[in-house]
């Protein structure tokens, strides 16, 4: 049963109900949108930076959790992936470009979050090709052993989270204010080194005439690697952005016009076998696709580059809830049969979820017995918020028809931004150290 401060939320719900199909799902989702970037009046530029330093930390965070996967006894995906460079690198290139989760949810305080999701399935589809693409000297994963690993990881959320007052400034771009300028200038330099390398290891997978690749003419002799890549280091142009998941991302191009040039005089100075002709560079050449060639490399910077602050606050009488997540099953019934729900149907599971998720945020104390629906009917201010990150709502699982006309969805919401926008409504006292030496701290109070 609702309580009297009934929400924003639960009043677009009940007007949904009365609805089918997905066109009551395309309601809810525009009503909980319209709290977005247009109701909040952002310029699109702003709109823009939001998305995309969110999405850039979300799947920043989310690579640390790939790596954290078990894949087999004492193997994890990182110390897989580090089993060659151009592994390591392809997977890190390959979490970069997942795309967000539902809507950019946009917050008064100008603040954002975006989720990035990441099926099982589809990382075992990923990793099987990264093996495949890029194998190891010695033993590596059967496919047996990766399955029976994928079988065992949960589905990965990632959530990262943007302020507009992280505008670029002049002086140093957004997610390197705490780097010094000379570790961006070492990450610089080793972006474009890895960038020259992931260029050298492109090529040597060119197909030569007579089904040879011309990795097989790189590896005749170190003084053919090693004069190639020099040449290439005065030749093929290199540009560095500094991304503000704090990577420094080196994009190296060259075209094949200027690196057959290239390999026609490195082999004329440095190759003194007969197994490769300068006819045989010509034939990659015209058998190329493409007119360019282009290579990326990524580096961070150094750990001893990274400003820190001596002391960081303390916040005291956070609400135990502030770090869990509640999970909920929303239902859904209707006189379909199918074996399967629609995409509607279960929309419409997942707004009873939502609506069972408010009841149950609506129920939460703060302090002294102060409830969340009470707090909330003296700070008008801050519904809208909590609408959205209501819309925030996620599946935790597929949805289900235990019965004939029957639909279940379970749905879950981490807990962490709900107080972030409570905690705004909340007068801050500041409480000196019980021990000399200790970090400052901070109390909130509703």
């Amino acid at each position: 049963m609702c309580t009297a401060a009934e929400t924003k939320l639960a009043r677009v719900a009940a007007r949904c109900r009365v609805r089918a199909g997905c066109a009551a799902f395309l309601l809810l989702t525009g009503a909980l949108a319209a709290g977005g970037a247009e109701g909040r009046g952002l310029a699109p530029a702003d709109y823009a930076l939001l998305e995309r330093l969110a999405t850039a930390r979300a799947r920043a965070a989310l690579l640390e959790q790939v790596a954290a996967l078990s894949l087999d006894e004492d193997l994890t995906v990182a110390a897989w992936a580090q089993r060659t460079r151009r592994r390591a690198r392809g997977l890190h290139l390959w979490i970069r470009t997942l795309p967000r989760y539902g809507d950019v949810q946009v917050y008064s305080d100008g603040t954002a979050d975006v989720a990035v999701r990441l099926e099982p399935a589809t990382l075992h589809g990923a990793l099987e090709g990264l093996q495949s693409e890029f194998p190891a000297a010695g033993a590596e994963l059967d496919a047996r052993t990766l399955r029976r690993a994928a079988a065992r990881w949960p589905v990965l959320w990632s959530t990262g989270t943007a302020e507009l007052s992280e505008r670029p400034s002049a002086r140093k771009p957004v997610g390197w204010e705490n780097v010094t300028f000379d570790g961006m200038e070492h990450a610089r330099r080793a972006a474009e080194a890895d960038a020259h390398l992931a260029l050298l290891d492109r090529i040597g997978d060119l197909a030569l005439p007579n089904g040879r690749k011309l990795g097989a003419f790189l590896g005749s002799a170190d003084s053919v690697r090693a004069a190639l890549a020099e040449a290439l280091e005065h030749s093929a142009a290199v540009t560095v952005n500094f991304a503000p998941d704090r990577i420094a991302v080196g994009e190296v191009r060259v075209s094949t016009r200027e690196l057959l040039r290239l390999l026609i005089d490195v082999h004329g100075r440095h190759y003194a076998g007969d197994a490769f002709q300068a006819a045989d560079f010509r034939g990659m050449a015209l058998a190329a696709q493409a007119e360019e060639l282009s290579a990326t490399g990524l580096a961070a910077p150094l750990d001893d580059a990274i400003v820190r602050p001596q002391y960081v606050p303390l916040e005291l009488d956070v609400p135990a809830w502030a770090g869990q997540t509640l999970r909920a099953v929303g239902v859904h019934e209707t006189s379909a049969t199918d074996a399967s729900p629609s995409p509607g149907l279960t929309g419409l599971a997942w707004l009873d979820g939502i609506d069972c998720l408010r009841r149950r945020v609506e129920a939460l104390v703060l302090q002294q017995d102060v409830t969340v629906a009470e707090f909330l009917g003296s700070h008008e201010e801050l519904k809208d918020d909590v609408i959205i990150f209501l819309s925030g709502a996620r599946p935790a699982g597929p949805a289900e028809t235990p019965a004939a006309g029957v639909v279940h969805l379970p749905v879950e919401l981490p807990l962490a931004r709900l107080w972030r926008i409570l905690r705004r409504g909340m007068e801050v006292v500041e409480a000196l150290p019980e021990e000399r030496g200790s970090q400052p701290t901070e109390r909130v109070k509703p």
